[in-house]
């Protein structure tokens, strides 16, 4: 049942290329999230009034969304796929 769960969930979120785009997704979009959310700190160069707990959720949570809608989408992908051969096999 381990190896199951690793192979099935564990391995497609360290997919290098599933990683790799979290990780741009979460660099443009926690930019403009940032913007948005403390812009008027960071625009008037107000440093000490940043909050770092919304600065690393605002990367944080686009890395994440990013991640599990891409493993879920290669889950559908893949098990789609094991039904057609399942399928052709009959």
């Amino acid at each position: 049942m381990k190896n199951i769960f690793s192979k099935i969930l564990i391995k497609p979120i360290f997919d290098k290329t599933i990683v790799k785009d979290a990780i741009i997704i979460s660099i443009i979009v926690g930019k403009v999230l940032n913007l948005v959310n403390q812009g008027d700190v960071l625009f008037t160069f107000d440093f000490e009034m940043i909050s770092p707990p919304k600065l690393i959720l605002t990367y944080f949570v686009p890395y994440f969304v990013s991640t599990y809608s891409s493993v879920k989408t290669k889950l559908s992908f893949n098990f789609e796929e094991e039904c057609e051969k399942n399928h052709d096999k009959s």
